[in-house]
């Protein structure tokens, strides 16, 4: 006697929701792997990469506003070993002196003064002397340590910006400093590295401090 087919546990709807349960554990599986812890103490906080700036102080002294500023930098090792690894690290600084202005109870702010440049960090392992090399005027300066390098990176003292008579009086004025690593001149399997690694998301964003600009007659 011929035994009847039995028909099978694995419907049609069966195979879908198979692949889909098998993607959905492998993904949770590499978030688990991946991804930062989400209980993070204190200390970590304070200890994650990083650049800060902790210092900036407008100064209007002869007809002329002057910057100063000071940055801390803290760099994950994978940065630092790239570094030493002689990979030249690109820094944008930007700096911004606008006026804040209200029409119609609309708030809107005046450029008065842009300016961005570059300047890059390397290290010859030859001479194991860390570099500067300020792409704006071409400057360059020798270190003996990375510390002293960012240091020097990050300091502004007594930095010519405009002179006073190009502002408006009349209206709040303020300066605004940000620096960078700018990650898309990295070499090309950092790049691509850099774009998925919070390690290489060096940004200290925009921090700015009103000027107390001289009443005109004074």
């Amino acid at each position: 006697m011929m035994r009847m087919a039995q028909a099978s546990p694995y419907g049609p709807a069966f195979w879908p929701t198979l692949w889909l349960h098998r993607w959905w554990l492998l993904g949770l599986i590499f978030l688990c792997f991946s991804a930062p812890s989400l209980a993070q103490s204190p200390s970590d906080d304070l200890n994650a990469p990083s650049i800060s700036i902790y210092r900036l102080q407008p100064i209007i002294e002869q007809d002329t506003l002057y910057l100063n500023a000071q940055t801390r930098f803290k760099l994950p090792n994978r940065v630092k070993q790239a570094v030493l690894h002689e990979i030249p690290l690109n820094f944008v600084i930007q700096l911004e002196v606008r006026s804040r202005k209200s029409l119609l109870g609309l708030d809107f702010s005046d450029t008065l003064y842009q300016l961005q440049f570059q300047t890059t960090l390397s290290y010859y392992n030859f001479n194991q002397k860390f570099i500067l090399l300020n792409q704006r005027n071409k400057k360059v300066k020798l270190f003996d340590s990375l510390q002293q390098a960012l240091e020097t990176l990050g300091t502004f003292e007594h930095f010519a910006v405009m002179p006073v008579d190009q502002f408006t009086t009349t209206q709040p004025t303020e300066v605004r400093l940000r620096i960078y690593l700018d990650r898309w001149q990295l070499p090309a399997p950092l790049t691509l590295e850099a774009l998925y690694l919070s390690d290489w998301s060096l940004d200290s964003g925009w921090v700015s401090r009103s000027i107390d600009l001289p009443l005109k007659g004074l």
